[in-house]
Parts: structure tokens; C-alpha cells; sequence
């Protein structure tokens, strides 16, 4: 799944630079293979890799209502967002609330002139 994952990511990308959020916590240990998969089809290709914790299922007692971020943590995305795409990622998908949540969240609260791109590995809905 993360094969396909990195050529969706490769497809949305093509030769510009780009960075990844990634909900957390689920999605970290998948993104990061998704992001080593994509620098194998993309030697070049710029990608900032970057984990906010999001975790909405009661994870650890967490149940975040939205994504976790600092002022300075915004401060931070927005400067490195110049000239890059955006692109929230997620392993999965079964309602799509995680994914459509987060991405809400960063168009209002961190990048509102950027399209948001949206990727996750599978959508568990259909299995």
C-alpha cells in the first residue's frame, strides 16, 4: 500500500516541492515508509516531512478535536510552505472525518491561500 501511496504522492507532486503532514499517531510509522518509497521514484524531488499529532479515537486518551499544533509550530509551516504544496496524509480511511478534519483545520488555521491535497494508503470503508 505505501508503493501506491508514493506514486499517488508522485503524481500530485511531479517535480515540485512539497510538503508532507502527517496525522499522528497512526499515520507516522506509514507516512515515513510512503516518504522513503517516494525519494526512491523521485531522487530530486523536495519533500519536507513534518508529524502533527491528531488523534481523534482516544489514542493514549488524547481525543483531540482537532490537530495539535503551537503558535510557533504554525509560524514554522507557514515560512516553509512558501513555494511548496501542501499535502495532508493519513494511512487510512474509513469515514474520511480524520482526514477531512485536519485538512479543514490547516486551510482555516494555517495555510488559507494554499490548496490543501489530500492522500492516505487505503480506504478500510471498502474492505
Amino acid at each position: 500500500m505505501s508503493q501506491k501511496a508514493a506514486k499517488k504522492l508522485h503524481k500530485i507532486i511531479k517535480s515540485r516541492k512539497a510538503i508532507i503532514i502527517v496525522i499522528g499517531h497512526g499515520a507516522i510509522n506509514v507516512g515515513l515508509d510512503v516518504l522513503l518509497r517516494y525519494k526512491d521514484l523521485n531522487k530530486k524531488g523536495d519533500l519536507l516531512f513534518y508529524v502533527v499529532r491528531f488523534s481523534r479515537t482516544g489514542f493514549k486518551r488524547y481525543e483531540d478535536n482537532v490537530p495539535q499544533l503551537t503558535l510557533d509550530e504554525i509560524k514554522y509551516l507557514q515560512n516553509r510552505a512558501k513555494g511548496r504544496k501542501i499535502i495532508i496524509y493519513d494511512e487510512n480511511s474509513y469515514t474520511g472525518k480524520t482526514i477531512r478534519t485536519g485538512a479543514q483545520y490547516f486551510s482555516r488555521n494555517v495555510f488559507p491561500r494554499h490548496k490543501i491535497n489530500l492522500l492516505y494508503n487505503i480506504n478500510t470503508k471498502n474492505l
